[in-house]
């Protein structure tokens, strides 16, 4: 575990002081209240930022699935479609939107 305040947590890892302060704000990541700053975890952090760098956005879901972008969005706000919501976009991990889809099929 390695402890950073935000401005440099934000420089280790590559993001602007705001856009981890908003990853916080909306809980994403994980932070640490210490004698009234706010620190973070950069290790654990540097994990999160890598695993969302791995999902896609409503864009490429439908590329990858061949539905439209519009049964795409249906889906994750249906809640047949897992992704996660980070601020008002819908990622999703191809993997397990793949398998969701398989899941539906019907015979």
């Amino acid at each position: 575990m390695r402890l950073r305040s935000i401005p440099d947590a934000a420089r280790l890892l590559g993001l602007t002081t705001q856009q981890l302060r908003r990853g916080i704000a909306a809980g994403r990541y994980p932070h640490y209240e210490i004698e009234g700053r706010t620190m973070v975890d950069v290790d654990a952090l540097g994990e999160i930022i890598e695993a969302e760098k791995r999902t896609i956005g409503i864009e490429e879901a439908a590329e990858l699935t061949g539905l439209s972008k519009t049964m795409i969005r249906r889906g994750a706000r249906g809640g047949w479609l897992p992704c996660e919501k980070i601020g008002k976009a819908y990622r999703f991990t191809p993997a397990r939107l793949l398998e969701a889809l398989e899941g539906r099929k019907k015979d």
